[in-house]
């Protein structure tokens, strides 16, 4: 997992608006998640086709997480429920 991957990993999840800031500018670890739920990073890799893939389609990302998630919707729900806290 590169930190790129990581970083729009989280930002996609936590994107942020007018009011707030994206999950790394909020100052989440990206790297904080691999350990605990590394499948999901890696099946959401996969799906992208590759990390820098990943990193490089900004406009496909929600759409490859949302396909990880109804497949893996508990461990998808075990990420996103860690990233929020």
């Amino acid at each position: 997992m590169t930190p790129e991957f990581l970083a729009a990993f989280i930002d996609t999840l936590l994107p942020g608006d007018d009011a707030l800031p994206s999950g790394t500018r909020a100052g989440l670890d990206p790297a904080a998640y691999v350990a605990s739920h590394r499948a999901v990073l890696d099946a959401c890799a996969a799906q992208a086709g590759g990390t820098e893939i990943f990193v490089a389609d900004e406009r496909a990302r929600a759409t490859i997480l949302q396909t990880v998630e109804r497949a893996a919707p508990d461990a998808f729900r075990l990420l996103l429920t860690a990233v929020l806290s």
